[in-house]
């Protein structure tokens, strides 16, 4: 959970709620009515004060995985780079992706984008369903480890 000012984009709080994984793309009405009740437990948790406050606007957008972590910085396509794979670890690493992404754009070279062409190559998630099963218990502890941050 973190605060964006205006000099951001906004002046709100961004919530790190939860996550899934949908390989078909849709989050279904109990994804989504799961997803909320999360969210407000944690907005809650964190802001007491807060409580039986509404939400004005709520956000949730496709993550990109790979089995080992590693990140996509590269050129996809002439002139098409992606900063891809955060594998849910946050707005920091999607930053440096994009860091590093934009550096292969431009030929140039930083300790940022070292870090991410040193890494091993993507490894693909298995076949479903173990794919949505493992990936899903995956999250599901990982979110275990950081608690209630």
């Amino acid at each position: 959970m973190r605060r964006i000012d205006t000099g951001q984009g906004g002046n709100r709080i961004i919530t790190h709620t939860c996550a899934t994984i949908q390989p078909n793309m849709e989050a279904s009405p109990r994804g989504i009515a799961c997803a909320n009740a999360v969210q407000r437990v944690k907005f809650a948790d964190r802001f007491p004060q807060l409580e039986g406050i509404k939400m004005e606007y709520k956000w949730a957008g496709h993550l990109c995985l790979s089995r080992n972590g590693v990140a996509a910085t590269q050129e996809i396509e002439d002139g098409v780079f992606t900063a891809a794979v955060q594998n849910g670890l946050g707005t920091a690493r999607g930053k440096l992706t994009g860091i590093a992404a934009a550096e292969v754009g431009m030929d140039h070279a930083s300790a940022i984008g070292a870090y991410f062409k040193a890494e091993d190559a993507r490894v693909k998630l298995p076949p479903k369903p173990f794919a949505t099963w493992g990936a899903n218990a995956y999250l599901r502890w990982k979110e275990a480890c950081v608690g209630s941050e």
